[in-house]
């Protein structure tokens, strides 16, 4: 399942939004049955725990990330990887596929932080 992710960069500590697109294997709008959100270095150490987004889910749609979830991380790579994990269903294909799919984002180290 295609997601299509915005760019987007980061104030640390702050508030921002990632939008994401879900499409079928046809290429139409789909929206996910269940959606969970895990960030992480690019080193791989964890910055937020697998949380499940339950309310707002449509083909289309933001997902907030804050405060000590945008962090200049201790790999000193500034990015985080902000992980999408969840299912969908499919005219064609059947219920409960599987979707995954994860973008690098920059993080702006604020020095007065």
């Amino acid at each position: 399942m295609p997601t299509t992710i915005t760019d987007v960069e980061l104030e640390e500590k702050s508030t921002g939004k990632v939008t994401v697109t879900f499409t079928d294997e046809e290429g139409d709008p789909v929206q996910p049955k269940t959606l969970f959100k895990t960030i992480t270095d690019l080193s791989g150490n964890q910055i937020l725990a697998r949380a499940e987004i339950t309310s707002g889910l449509a083909a289309s749609m933001d997902i907030l990330i804050s405060g000590n979830d945008i962090i200049v991380p201790v790999d000193g790579l500034g990015h985080i990887v902000l992980l999408l994990e969840g299912t969908y269903d499919s005219t064609n294909l059947g219920n409960g596929l599987p979707l995954n799919d994860e973008c690098r984002i920059p993080v702006n180290d604020l020095i007065g932080l």
